[in-house]
C-alpha cells in the first residue's frame, strides 16, 4: 500500500448522545479521499454507467429509454463521487441508554451522525468530541 493511501484513513473519537440520559465515548474510522482519488472514483462509476448504456443499446424498444437513463445515471452519480471528500466507515461505542456495545454503521460523513441502538431501539446522535 502506497504512502498517500495509508494516510487517507485515520480515526477520530466521538460522543454518542442520549438526550437525556448523557454521553458516552465513541471512536469512528474515516475514509478521506484527495482530489485524484475523486477523480478516478467519478470516472470508474461514469465508465460503469456509459456501459450499461451501451449494452442497452441492444434491446429492442426498451433502448429509447434506458440509453437515456442511464447516461443520465453516469453523469449523475460521476458527479455524486466526486464531490464526496471523506466517508465514516463505522465505529464502536457504548450505548448511553442501556450501556450495551455500539456499533456505528457506515455513512456519509455529516455531522452530526444519527443513528439506532440495535440492543435498546433508540436514537442517537454521534457528534466529534
Amino acid at each position: 500500500m502506497n504512502q498517500t493511501v495509508k494516510d487517507s484513513y485515520h480515526s477520530t473519537q466521538v460522543q454518542i448522545i442520549g438526550k437525556p440520559n448523557g454521553s458516552k465515548p465513541g471512536k469512528v474510522y474515516i475514509r478521506s479521499w484527495n482530489g485524484r482519488e475523486r477523480a478516478l472514483r467519478a470516472v470508474k462509476s461514469f465508465a460503469l454507467w456509459f456501459s450499461a448504456a451501451a449494452v442497452s443499446l441492444f434491446i429492442p424498444i426498451l433502448h429509447f429509454f434506458l440509453v437515456p437513463l442511464f447516461l443520465l445515471l453516469a453523469l449523475t452519480f460521476a458527479a455524486i463521487s466526486f464531490r464526496q471528500t471523506s466517508i465514516v466507515l463505522g465505529g464502536k461505542g457504548c450505548c448511553p441508554f442501556c450501556s450495551a456495545d455500539f456499533e456505528i454503521v457506515k455513512a456519509a460523513e455529516r455531522w452530526p451522525l444519527e443513528d439506532i441502538c440495535t440492543a435498546c431501539s433508540r436514537h442517537v446522535t454521534i457528534e466529534k468530541a
